[in-house]
This record gives C-alpha cells, structure tokens and sequence, in this order.
C-alpha cells in the first residue's frame, strides 16, 4: 500500500507497514552469507590441494617409471653378474609408485592407476629371480615381457597428468 493514503478528509502522513521479523530475516540472512564465504574461502584451498596432491603424485610416478623404463633396458637377454641388482632397482622404483598410488587413494579415495599393474610387475620380477636363480640363462622372453609391461605403465602414468 502508498505511505500516504487518503483517509477521512485528509491525508495521513507517515504512517508505515512493517512485517513483523524482518529485521531477523535480515540477520539471518548476513548471518547464513557470513557462513557460505568462510565455508568458501576454507574450502576452495582444501580443493586445489587435492589437485596439486594428485598432479605431484602423478608427476613423481612418472620420474619413477622413467627411471624403471631405463633400468630395464640395462637388463641383458641372458644372465648376468649385476642382472639382482638392476631388478632391485626395479622393484624399488615400483615399490615407490606403488606407494604413492595408495597414498593417493588414502587421500582422495580413488587411486591413481590399479594396483594389478604393481602386482604383475612384481610377479613377473620374481619370475625372473627364479629364472636367474634355477637355471641362470635365457631370460629373454622375462625381460622382453617385463619391458612391455613396464612400458605400459609408463603410458598409464603418463595419461594422468
């Protein structure tokens, strides 16, 4: 309605609506917009964090499957005297993924890559362990297998980022 309605021979000058609680909606209506930014400005931090959590797990993933790529390669097709060592490499460059990937998915919930690639590459170390250990030649066809797994792997990681 108009402030200043026509009354009885005159007009009333002054007289106002009010709707009883609209100062309280007012409150609560800064107070709620208070709330949303503290939520914002706590939260968005939170978020990029997991981002560049995930970007410098996948980044120190690739580094070291980078260095199993050219770790395998050193392997010879038949046995040879430093053949334990190189796959101990190996396996520690894996053994590192591997444990950025869980902590990655303790953090986030979802890991980075499956850990069936982790456990092939393992067992197929092992394989060539056995190989060197029993009859200590004619690990070709481990060391090509473990080439193209690794390599795989490499394509995997690289995909993340």
């Amino acid at each position: 309605m108009n402030r200043y309605s026509p009354r009885r021979g005159g007009i009333v000058v002054g007289q106002t609506y009010r709707r009883s609680g609209s100062r309280a909606q007012t409150i609560a209506i800064f107070v709620l917009l208070a709330a949303l930014i503290a939520v914002l400005i706590v939260g968005l931090p939170s978020i990029r964090y997991r981002a560049d959590a995930r970007r410098l797990f996948a980044g120190r993933m690739l580094t070291e499957c980078d260095l199993a790529v050219r770790q395998v390669t050193t392997l010879s097709r038949t046995s040879s005297s430093n053949s334990y060592a190189t796959l101990a490499s190996i396996r520690s460059e894996l053994y590192a993924m591997s444990v950025l990937n869980q902590t990655e998915q303790g953090l986030s919930g979802s890991p980075l890559i499956e850990e069936s690639y982790f456990t092939n590459l393992f067992y197929i170390i092992d394989q060539y362990y056995a190989t060197l250990i029993t009859n200590g030649t004619q690990t070709g066809n481990l060391q090509t297998e473990l080439t193209q797994q690794i390599n795989d792997l490499r394509n995997v990681v690289a995909a993340i980022e």
